[in-house]
């Protein structure tokens, strides 16, 4: 509803400054130079507004839900184009789908849903970014960081979910048709980038 959209924005918010620049110098983005990306479930532009500024050549577009862009106010020069929209009904055509925090909101079955309006938004080549906290599994769990903890427990009393780890967000991911082609870590310890491709057909 309205208000919990809101909320939910609010508490991105908190967490995300920091983050935006993670994201920015975490990832290779004038790779994507020339091509059209949909921040899915970006609240009110502010992760595509910061890609935009610095790597003018990147189409970028925010979509929402319809409350949540009404209540934006984007910069006034900004050249990122709000759509209010349903992920699980549609998502624009685009090159690439960004999501930041966005899986950790969603049970497995209604993740697998996003992933397959993302499918058919992309074409062959097309790629999905997740920008969320991988948690370790296996030995590594006795090193995780301290603060991927805290953002699983604040996600998990803010909103009802918890992170995933990557062997089970790669199966979440072969259920829509995906394949997780890397992983990389950044300056903050609650993103990591996860790079999502189309499995090939045969």
């Amino acid at each position: 509803n309205k208000e919990s959209a809101k909320h939910r924005n609010g508490v991105a918010r908190l967490i995300s400054p920091g983050e935006i620049q993670a994201v920015i110098d975490g990832f290779d983005w004038k790779s994507l130079s020339g091509k059209t990306i949909v921040d899915v479930g970006g609240g009110y532009g502010d992760m595509m507004n910061a890609i935009a500024k610095k790597f003018p050549n990147i189409k970028c577009l925010c979509m929402d839900l319809p409350e949540v862009i009404a209540a934006a106010s984007p910069p006034p020069s900004s050249p990122v184009k709000l759509v209010g929209g349903d992920m699980f009904e549609s998502i624009p055509p685009c090159d690439v789908v960004f999501m930041k925090h966005v899986f950790c909101d969603w049970s497995d079955e209604d993740s697998v849903k996003i992933l397959q309006s993302c499918n058919l938004a992309l074409p062959p080549e097309g790629k999905v970014i997740l920008a969320d906290a991988l948690l370790p599994s296996g030995e590594d769990a006795y090193n995780a960081r301290s603060t991927q903890v805290f953002i699983d427990a604040l996600l998990l009393v803010v909103g009802g979910r918890m992170e995933r780890s990557e062997s089970q967000l790669s199966n979440v991911a072969a259920l829509a048709g995906f394949q997780i082609d890397s992983v990389e870590a950044t300056a903050s310890p609650s993103v990591n980038i996860t790079m999502l491709s189309k499995v090939k057909e045969t």
